[in-house]
């Protein structure tokens, strides 16, 4: 089942929803009142995750796919749709998976985050000067940086030439057993630039070790052995919350790969955008799939910079359908949430470009409000409303 399907088409039978014009939802309120409200709730916690919940039933996963700082937007405006429409917070489900942008959100619900927390910041709120320890003057967890913040430049000069000489190499020996993107990746030089700004906002949360949820799992790719690792998920290195996201999020060319422990890694987009094959092994009675990166209707190719970011969508969209067959053969019930014409339309053609952020989180919400309301996501929607009401949190 799937609110919207992929541009490609097929995948376990996804069909594109016919959407209805949206209703005003609670997160449609003055500003204010939702400021109180998520406020109440922040004051409330600290929330953590009572490990015999996660594995109750139904058991849900969640994927939350890249897509910069835009996609990062959309996941926003998505997820309080969502909570919205069932009353279900990411926090409690079985697993969370994220990758690049989603990395983000995932150990932000991981730390234990409400839904609603990502649209909060993007209107503006701001964290209550008690809720945390930390240093009041540090970012807040989840805020949109600035382009000066985004662009930082690293403190020492990159490396000349590809930034994994031995992955290059290998790539080059054996072209057919690594992905392209992940032969891009070794090929490209280090970035000017850190991401250090993003480990420093999520160390307000959790100060060092790993999320309180105990399936939260980051996504990156190895620079030595270009394949995917999955921080948090059993057998992986380990590595403290804030590095595995800055890791995942490590854009090669732009941002300097981050080392965890005797490695380097970046962005786990390189491997998938979205990486739902992950959960497939797992028992799970829905799987949510929100996927910046994809898109509901074709996105033509009208100019330069789109001819840039169409192909990466294509790509999306590609990586995405052969993940859900693959959880179809599985037998995993899918909702994939993805951004439509509209959405699109608000997009900017660059997916770093902080300054829509607030218009695309804001169409989200109206977007998915509008997909979650169509008759064959009935089932999905009925699903994650028992979860919510058997869920503590």
């Amino acid at each position: 089942m799937a609110a919207g399907g992929v541009a490609d088409g097929g995948a376990g039978g996804l069909v594109s929803a016919r959407l209805e014009p949206p209703a005003v939802g609670r997160w449609g309120r003055d500003s204010d009142e939702v400021d109180a409200l998520v406020r109440a709730e922040l004051s409330a916690r600290r929330w953590t995750p009572n490990p015999a919940d996660v594995d109750r039933r139904p058991r849900v996963g969640f994927v939350f796919g890249a897509g910069g700082v835009l996609g990062n937007a959309y996941l926003s405006g998505a997820v309080a749709a969502l909570h919205e429409a069932t009353g279900f917070q990411p926090r409690t489900a079985s697993v969370l998976v994220g990758t690049s942008a989603g990395s983000v959100h995932a150990a932000l619900y991981g730390a234990g985050m409400p839904a609603t927390f990502g649209l909060w910041r993007s209107r503006g709120g701001r964290l209550p000067a008690d809720a945390f320890q930390e240093v009041a003057s540090d970012p807040d967890p989840g805020e949109v940086q600035t382009l000066k913040e985004i662009f930082t430049p690293a403190r020492a000069l990159p490396r000349i030439g590809p930034a994994s000489k031995s992955l290059a190499f290998k790539t080059m020996l054996r072209p057919w057993s690594y992905r392209p993107e992940v032969a891009l990746s070794a090929w490209l030089p280090e970035g000017m630039f850190t991401n250090a700004t993003i480990g420093t906002a999520l160390r307000r949360l959790v100060p060092s070790g790993w999320a309180p949820h105990p399936r939260t799992w980051i996504t990156a790719v190895n620079l030595r052995t270009g394949g995917r690792e999955v921080f948090g998920r059993h057998g992986a290195p380990r590595a403290h919350l804030d590095r595995a996201v800055r890791a995942s999020c490590a854009i090669p060319g732009l941002y300097r790969p981050v080392r965890i422990g005797r490695d380097r890694y970046v962005d786990g987009g390189m491997h998938s955008p979205s990486n739902a094959d992950l959960v497939a092994e797992l028992d799970l009675d829905l799987v949510v799939v929100v996927n910046p990166m994809s898109s509901l209707e074709g996105h033509a190719a009208a100019g330069f910079v789109d001819r840039y970011v169409y192909p990466l969508r294509r790509f999306a969209e590609r990586r995405l359908v052969a993940e859900l067959r693959l959880l179809a053969e599985r037998d995993q019930a899918t909702l994939v949430l993805q951004p439509s014409g509209r959405d699109l339309a608000v997009f900017s053609r660059n997916l770093m470009d902080s300054r829509p952020r607030r218009a695309v989180a804001e169409m989200a919400l109206v977007t998915t409000r509008d997909a979650l309301a169509a008759e064959e996501v009935a089932s999905a929607v009925a699903l994650l409303r028992l979860a919510a009401k058997t869920a503590r949190g």
